[in-house]
């Protein structure tokens, strides 16, 4: 049984995505997931800012909806 050259082609191809993204995978690992909590604590505990402006501009009051 012979193989034409499309196929062998295509097959190859499709092993290769296969296999890199398989592969890809093995970046994260217990370590990296430590590093990234680490990282990421300091802009968990930030609280974010409560709205200043509590009353509606003058030049939005005949407006039905305002969306910034």
């Amino acid at each position: 049984m012979k193989i034409s050259f499309p196929i062998k082609f295509i097959f190859t191809i499709f092993i290769c995505i296969n296999f890199l993204t398989a592969s890809a995978q093995d970046v994260i690992d217990e370590d990296f997931l430590d590093n990234i909590e680490l990282n990421a604590k300091d802009l968990w505990a930030e609280a974010l800012p409560a709205f200043n402006v509590t009353a509606v501009p003058e030049k939005y009051k005949n407006e039905s909806a305002v969306i910034f």
